[in-house]
Order: C-alpha cells, then structure tokens, then sequence
C-alpha cells in the first residue's frame, strides 16, 4: 500500500505541474497582447531615431528622456526588449548604432533603481548588453516550442525509461504475487517456472519491439527536428552547428582541413588538402577564404598556394588564382559527429559507416558505437524481465520495498555500465561491438545466475 501511495502522490505531482504550466502558458499568452502594443509604440519613436542616425544625426536629447521616463515600469522595459528582437531581424545595423548612443539612459536608470533597490536596476543594462554582444535572437513562437521542440523528446523519454519502467513493474506485480503466496500455489499446481515466464517475455518482447523502430526511425527523426529547433532559435547553438577546426581522412592517404566555415554563407576562413605518403606529407594546396557551393559540391577561392615535398624534405611553393576544386566530403561531415549520426536512420547511419570506412575516418569507432548500441538496448529489455521475475518471485522478510530497491539498484548500475563501456569504445581502448555488448553479457549471466536461484 505505501507503494501505492507513492505511485499516486508522484502522479498528482506530475499533473499539477502540467496544469501549472499550461495555466502559465494561457497568463503569458495573455500578457503578451499588452506588450505587443506597447513595443509597436517603442518602435515608431526609435525608427524616427533610425532615420536621424542614417542622415549622420545623433539620437535626440528628448528620446533619451522618453526612455528614461518609460523604462521605469518593468512592463515597458520587456515591451522595449520585444520591439528591440524585430528591430534586430530586419536593420542589425542601425540597431546596435542605435543602442551605442543610449549611455546616458542606462547610467540615469541604473542610478535610480539601484537607490530604491530594486531588480530593474541590473534589467535594463542586461537587455542593452544582450544586443549589442549577440545581436539578438529569433523569438520561437510558443507553438514551435511545444509542437516542434518538447514533443519530438517524447520517443527519446519513452525509449530511455522503457526497461526501467518494464523491469520495476516486473519486479512490482511479481513481488506482489509472491507475497500473497501465489506463486508457490502456481508452482504447487503443476505449472513450472518457464511457463510462468512466457507471460512476462511476451510483454518484453512488445515494449523491446517498440523500441527497436523508436531506436532505428523514429528517434533520429525526431532528433533531427530538435537539432534544427536549437540552431533556428537557440544563440549558443547557431555558432556551435559545425566545429571551429574540421580535419577529415578524404580519401587513402588525403586530408582535409576546414576552419571556421559558416553554414549560412558557406564559407570557410581557412581550407587545405594534404596528402600524405607513408606518412609524411607530399603535396599541400592552401586557400583562404574557401567557399562551398552545395549544388556543384565543389570548393572556390579567389586565390591559392600550391606546396609540394621532395624526398630530402625541400619545399616548393606556387600561388595560383581562382581555385576550383571537388573533394570527397559533404557539408553535414563538417558538423558534430554526434549530433549528425543522432539524426540518421538505421539504413542512413549504415551507408555513412561504409563511406566513413571507405575513406579511413578517424570517426568509426563512435559511428559504430552507435550503431550496436540501437540494436543492444531493445535487447536487454528480456535481460532486465528475467532478472526483475526471478529476482522477485521469492517470497522474503522485506517484501515488495527490498525487491524494488535491490532492483532498482541493478537497473540503474546496468545504465552506468553502459555509458562506461560506451566511452571505453569511442576512445579506441575497446571493440565498439564488445563495449556496447559487454553489459548485457554481464546481466545476462546475472539472469541467469538469478533464474536457477528461484523457486521451482
């Protein structure tokens, strides 16, 4: 019954969070109608401002003191901070020239309600600061928050919980059970304990199904919406979508090197290919200022240095015009490994395997890891169902709460696990296969071990 209990107090907690968050949603929503309003009036006095600054004029002295006389209501400090993101979308420019001439303005209302105290005293340089060293950031609209970003975790939660939700209410009802002293009568009727379990497997060989597809198509699909969520909406994740210093295997012996390509205009601060013979370097080509074109997959530069390496080590340079190149490597491989292969379905993470192969990557062991590691986890659904049935099927002195903690304990051991081996692998020190197979081995001998102990 305190079980029970527990289970119904954290349900009532859960919904009365989901009932506060949609109540101050629908409060928000509400509010924001005011502050529209507010900033639209914010934005006709500022673009006359605009205009001023765009003849060589400065900001007038009675705009200041508008400010200084509106900004004193937090309301009209959000309205401003709203009306300064559309200004930001559409004129980057004359924004952050704007903002530049309002000084006086936040030292007149950091004095004033840093004397009273009060919290607007650190708001109002906050906002000023937030647009002049980001620039400003898109506003995601509420329903692209609910329906775009929160709902694609959903596959990801339901698939990460799966076996422990499975394995505790495993170890829950059968717990129960032999409390009550059902399953000694079940086993005293005739009934053996491998008949017991085929109840219990058919149940895991659903739920480990579901996560099977989840893992495989539905997941990565999902993740994909997330990723383009965060690098749409999110400032610190627009600059991080490609590493800042990209070296990729090409080809056999070729190598590339990109530093800091922007996705937006598809130009890199740096490019060079390498390549190498028995290790030591033979040919260098060198440009800066490299752009990528997606349709024709090909790299330019208005201009070039061509290196090459003779067998006593001299160099030989040339610089050339106009580079014109097509390497054996696509913009989405400039991107994080793991957020890239997160975003592929199990037939796209294969052939992107076989090319990275192909190529001699120096990335396969955390593609690889990956790829196990879909297959492993719908698995060891069964593994954590025969340990939960046969670990609680004894009836003992600490009932239900002892099986459910010693159970709780292996489920959460077997997650560590798995992270440890999973580093293990990506860092070289084990096979991909083995580290991702190794903790359901250990478990399944567990289980094992487990299944001969209980009753018959």
């Amino acid at each position: 019954m305190r079980i029970e209990t527990l289970l119904y107090v954290y349900l009532f907690i859960c919904s009365g969070m989901i009932v506060f968050n949609i109540i101050t949603a629908i409060v928000l929503k509400r509010r924001d109608r005011r502050t529209v309003r507010a900033s639209a009036r914010f934005r006709q006095h500022i673009l006359q401002q605009i205009e001023r600054i765009n003849t060589g004029q400065q900001v007038e002295r009675r705009h200041k003191k508008y400010l200084s006389r509106q900004l004193t209501r937090t309301g009209n400090m959000i309205a401003f901070d709203k009306m300064l993101e559309d200004l930001y979308r559409e004129e980057p420019r004359q924004a952050t020239e704007y903002l530049s001439q309002l000084g006086g303005v936040i030292v007149y209302l950091t004095i004033r309600y840093g004397r009273k105290d009060r919290i607007e005293a650190a708001y109002f340089p906050y906002i000023i600061k937030k647009y002049q060293l980001l620039g400003g950031a898109d506003d995601a609209p509420l329903k692209e928050v609910l329906f775009t970003y929160y709902l694609n975790f959903i596959p990801f939660f339901i698939n990460q919980f799966s076996g422990l939700f499975t394995f505790i209410a495993c170890i829950f009802f059968t717990s129960k059970m032999a409390y009550q002293t059902e399953i000694v009568a079940m086993l005293s009727g005739g009934m053996s304990f491998r008949r017991l379990m085929w109840p219990y497997f058919l149940g895991a060989f659903i739920i480990g199904s579901l996560s099977l597809g989840l893992n495989l198509w539905l997941i990565p699909l999902s993740q994909r919406h997330i990723v383009d969520f965060e690098q749409q909406y999110i400032p610190r994740k627009q600059n991080t979508r490609y590493d800042r210093h990209i070296y990729r295997q090409i080809e056999p012996g070729i190598f590339a090197y990109v530093r800091g390509y922007n996705g937006a205009s598809h130009q890199a601060s740096f490019f060079a290919l390498e390549r190498y013979v028995s290790g030591t370097m033979t040919h260098s080509l060198e440009a800066a200022d490299a752009k990528f074109n997606p349709e024709t997959k090909r790299w330019t530069a208005p201009r070039y240095t061509k290196r090459e390496f003779d067998s006593l080590g001299m160099e030989r340079f040339e610089q050339f015009r106009n580079l014109d190149t097509l390497i054996n490597l696509e913009v989405a491989e400039l991107g994080e490994i793991n957020d890239l292969i997160q975003t592929m379905n199990i037939t796209q993470l294969n052939e992107f395997l076989d090319q990275q192969r192909a190529k001699g990557s120096d990335s396969i062991n955390i593609i690889e890891v990956e790829k196990h590691a879909r297959y492993a986890y719908p698995l060891s659904t069964f593994i954590l169902t025969l340990i939960g049935v046969s670990l609680s099927s004894r009836k003992v002195r600490g009932g239900t709460g002892l099986h459910i903690g010693i159970g709780t304990g292996l489920c959460f051991s077997y997650i560590l696990f798995n992270r440890f081996f999973e580093e293990f692998a990506k860092s070289g020190s084990l096979p991909p296969w083995l580290a991702v197979w190794l903790p359901n081995i250990i478990y399944l001998v567990i289980a094992v071990y487990l299944y001969r102990k209980a009753p018959k």
